[in-house]
C-alpha cells in the first residue's frame, strides 16, 4: 500500500503540495468559508500523497470532495 521513496521524491511532492496549497489559499480572504480551507487542505495533503500511497491520496481526494459538495 505504501511506496518507499527517495528523500529527493519527498521533498519534491512536498514541495508540489505546498506550491498547490498556497496558490489555493492565497484568493481566499479572512471572510470565506472556513469550509473552502478546509477542501483546499484536504486536496493538498492528497496530493502531497499520490506517490507515497496512490490510494491513500485518491481516498483523500474523494473525501475533500465530498466535503465540497
Amino acid at each position: 500500500m505504501f511506496t518507499r521513496l527517495t528523500r529527493g521524491q519527498t521533498a519534491v511532492d512536498v514541495g508540489i503540495a505546498l506550491v498547490y496549497f498556497i496558490v489555493c489559499l492565497a484568493p481566499l480572504d479572512r471572510y470565506d468559508q472556513l469550509a473552502e480551507a478546509i477542501t483546499v487542505i484536504g486536496l493538498a495533503v492528497a496530493v502531497g500523497f499520490r506517490r507515497f500511497s496512490p490510494r491513500l491520496a485518491l481516498t483523500l481526494a474523494w473525501l475533500a470532495a465530498v466535503w465540497q459538495m
